[in-house]
């Protein structure tokens, strides 16, 4: 497998639908898996990281062929912000 390519730049991604995933580079993923997954991180030269940022997808309803993203972690300085459909508050400090 190859290295991801190293960004210099600002850049972004998204996650939307059913869900559709447009990845830092530009491609785009149909994703109907059902999974907590690394969205995104910065992994530094000591293996750790700054930040993590984490998807959580799940079936919709009892079809299991259609996933969607039940909420976004952003795990950084040792706090956990979860976001997600009537989610507005800090979750856990570790």
């Amino acid at each position: 497998m190859e290295a991801a390519p190293v960004l210099s730049e600002m850049a972004s991604c998204l996650i939307f639908g059913d869900p559709h995933i447009r990845t830092f580079d530009g491609a785009v993923i149909h994703y109907q898996g059902i999974c907590k997954y690394i969205v995104s991180h910065n992994l530094q030269e000591n293996n750790t990281t700054d930040y993590t940022i984490y998807g959580k997808f799940e079936h919709r309803n009892n079809n299991n062929r259609v996933s969607y993203i039940r909420y976004i972690e952003i795990e950084m300085f040792h706090t956990v912000i979860r976001l997600g459909k009537n989610m507005s508050k800090v979750c856990a400090v570790r």
